[in-house]
């Protein structure tokens, strides 16, 4: 079940079994995400559901704050940061698919994007302009001082893993390393005029449409690898 009151209600279990390592601010904020499971029932239009969201969104930056400033940079934090990029990385790939593979665009998509992925003032202060789709992809595939673009992720996800452990049958680049450079190697030689102009008779883009399949593919195997090295006890590190 991959709904949202499911995920806090099991959050919220989560949080449970590591009480104790818990300071009295972050199990305040798991507190208040403890009624997840009731949302439903407080919702009754669309109005109701923004105001529930944004509520939602305020709690959870606030735990993200909690892990930034108290938890030790271990390999448990730098875990956690790493499937917190995947899971954003794996999420701007089906939002520029949604919104950015066909043509004509629907009205408004672009703006959407950047609400989306939380970069509207970023692309604001840079292009000094409305959004088109040159800037809007450059701003969330390619630009690496974007913390919310996808190369972003990557770059992040090959800093935090370059100091994990290792499986002992690893030789020379980990699984995980050799998807994650394939990964940034095609978004950074990614040419955004053939990505934009190239188009099929059905008005797919398929340069950005094979990219971003290439993409998903890389992130969900990285996922695969992850499970296995870091989650079963048989594996062997060193």
């Amino acid at each position: 079940e991959d709904g949202l009151a499911n995920v806090l209600a099991n959050v919220n279990r989560t949080a449970e079994h590591v009480r104790e390592r818990l300071s009295r601010d972050a199990w305040r904020l798991f507190e208040s995400l403890r009624q997840a499971p009731q949302l439903r029932w407080r919702v009754h239009t669309a109005a109701d559901v923004v105001r529930l969201l944004d509520d939602l969104i305020e709690k959870l930056s606030a735990v993200n704050g909690q892990i930034q400033e108290n938890m030790t940079r271990g390999y448990g934090w730098r875990l956690l940061e790493s499937g917190r990029r995947l899971e954003r990385s794996q999420f701007l790939v089906r939002v520029i698919r949604e919104l950015c593979t066909r043509e004509p665009q629907a009205p408004g998509s672009l703006a959407l994007l950047l609400d989306l992925c939380d970069s509207t003032l970023t692309h604001r202060s840079r292009y000094q302009s409305n959004p088109t789709l040159t800037t809007v992809l450059d701003l969330m595939l390619t630009d690496d001082s974007n913390p919310r673009g996808l190369i972003f992720q990557v770059e992040s996800l090959q800093r935090h893993l370059a100091t994990m452990p290792r499986r002992a049958s690893d030789q020379g680049l980990s699984p995980a390393a050799r998807l994650l450079l394939a990964t940034h190697s095609d978004l950074s030689l990614a040419d955004l005029e053939k990505l934009i102009n190239v188009l099929s008779k059905t008005g797919l883009r398929t340069h950005l449409n094979r990219l971003l399949n290439r993409t998903e593919v890389n992130l969900s195997e990285l996922q695969a690898v992850l499970t296995e090295t870091y989650f079963d006890p048989a594996v062997v590190h060193h």
